[in-house]
């Protein structure tokens, strides 16, 4: 089976000169077949009631919710690849990242802000994770062919 890489940076409101550490974490895949793997951007929130949030501001309707924060953020990514998987097969393009080293550049972006969370515990920020989402070969196949035709109208067929 594959592995792949899942970052994580604890973000908040980005300070000059704080270095912010990157955890490294190997997964396997418990999927059979071939896949690929995407990327998109999660914040992890702490709520009032003492429990983690993970949620998205691309993906409002996608949320991982536990005691714990990487049950959570696992709740998050499996509705994640659904929505994803879902939009792909409506010849939609989900806002994904192909690349691990593309989801890295835009983080220190999503670190900088907060995502809208009302049922938030007062004075905590929340932080940026680097969420993977396996898409099959067809749907990695069907999102690139999707993303080249939005970047480039004129390749449409």
């Amino acid at each position: 089976m594959p592995s792949s890489e899942q970052i994580g940076t604890h973000g908040g409101m980005q300070r000059p000169g704080f270095e912010y550490k990157v955890k490294v974490r190997l997964t396997r895949s418990k999927r059979k077949g071939q896949w690929m793997a995407h990327f998109s951007i999660g914040h992890v929130v702490r709520l009032r009631d003492g429990s983690f949030a993970v949620r998205s501001a691309e993906y409002p309707a996608c949320e991982g919710r536990d005691l714990q924060m990487w049950p959570a953020r696992e709740q998050f990514r499996e509705a994640l690849t659904e929505r994803a998987r879902e939009a792909i097969a409506k010849g939609d393009l989900p806002p994904l990242y192909q690349s691990l080293d593309e989801a890295r550049a835009s983080l220190p972006g999503h670190c900088e802000r907060q995502i809208e969370a009302p049922d938030r515990l007062p004075k905590t920020f929340d932080y940026a994770v680097i969420v993977e989402v396996e898409l099959g070969a067809e749907e990695a196949e069907r999102f690139k062919t999707i993303r080249i035709g939005k970047m480039l109208p004129e390749a449409r067929l």
